[in-house]
């Protein structure tokens, strides 16, 4: 299963309602999913990190129990991305042209740059001897 193409719940869509301060004061949300002609109801919790400038909510994975900012429908279970073993479309795709001009090449570059430093590493520069 691909990511962009599954039911999703996020906590951006969710502060946006209406209803925010009544679902921020009861600390949890009923969701109803509807599967084959029934309705199932999950509850899903909020966690709250606190930061500088106030607090960052969270959706608290029913499956796994970690923070998500997006958790996602299947099956009439709500879960998160790890728990379904979710996939983006670019990792799904093999030999896909992101990977080919994107991640190998970026892959590359930060390889190259480690390997330049530890190569440095030990080495005394030209200008720490006054050479020219």
């Amino acid at each position: 299963m691909v990511v962009e193409t599954t039911p999703r719940i996020s906590i951006r869509d969710l502060r946006r309602q209406p209803s925010w301060p009544a679902i921020r004061a009861s600390g949890a949300v009923d969701v109803e999913i509807e599967v084959d002609g029934s309705v199932v109801t999950s509850r899903i919790e909020l966690l709250f990190n606190f930061v500088r400038f106030g607090e960052r909510p969270w959706l608290k994975c029913p499956c796994c129990g970690s923070r998500r900012s997006h958790l996602f429908l299947r099956d009439g279970h709500v879960g998160c991305r790890r728990c379904f073993n979710l996939l983006y479309r670019e990792q799904a795709i093999p030999g896909c042209r992101w990977k080919r001009e994107v991640a190998v090449p970026a892959l590359r570059a930060t390889r190259q740059k480690s390997s330049k430093r530890q190569r440095r590493r030990g080495k005394t520069s030209s200008r720490a001897h006054g050479i020219a």
